[in-house]
């Protein structure tokens, strides 16, 4: 697929699309990304990639790599909960986002803060989570 017949698949979501659209006609980069398998690089019969989607932050690090059959799309709220998620951690790297967080629910302070730093990191709270082992390790807060 070419980069103007993207552009125009992009007509149809809403918005401005910020992304870059990049073309790949000799499939260079889906082998170096593994998308195809290299025996296949140069078969038209075996053009298609798997459905991948990368996520790499400003410093060219990869945070995410999601590969789905191609039989399968995407589920485009959970890859804006991955990027608002890292985007969250970043700026405060003292936490976690657990499993079906969304944004403005708990996050999890991670274990290697004291209880005096997350006194002061979370001035709005800290809540413990009861375990059935008694133990009350995890904490949480929505002061972020």
């Amino acid at each position: 697929m070419k980069v103007n017949d993207i552009k125009n698949y992009c007509k149809d979501i809403p918005g401005e699309f910020p992304y870059p659209i990049i073309s790949d006609p000799d499939r260079e980069l889906a082998v170096q990304l593994d998308m195809i398998d290299a025996k296949f690089q140069k078969s038209d019969a075996h053009a298609a990639t798997v459905r991948a989607l990368y996520i790499i932050d400003p410093k060219h690090v990869l945070r995410l790599s999601m590969h789905y059959p191609q039989s399968t799309g995407r589920n485009v709220d959970e890859i804006l909960r991955v990027i608002d998620s890292l985007q969250l951690v970043d700026r405060i790297p003292q936490i976690a986002t657990p499993a079906n967080w969304v944004p403005g629910e708990k996050v999890m302070i991670l274990p290697s803060v004291s209880e005096d730093d997350a006194k002061k990191l979370f001035p709005k709270g800290v809540d413990r989570v009861g375990m059935p082992s008694g133990i009350n390790y995890i904490r949480t807060t929505t002061d972020y």
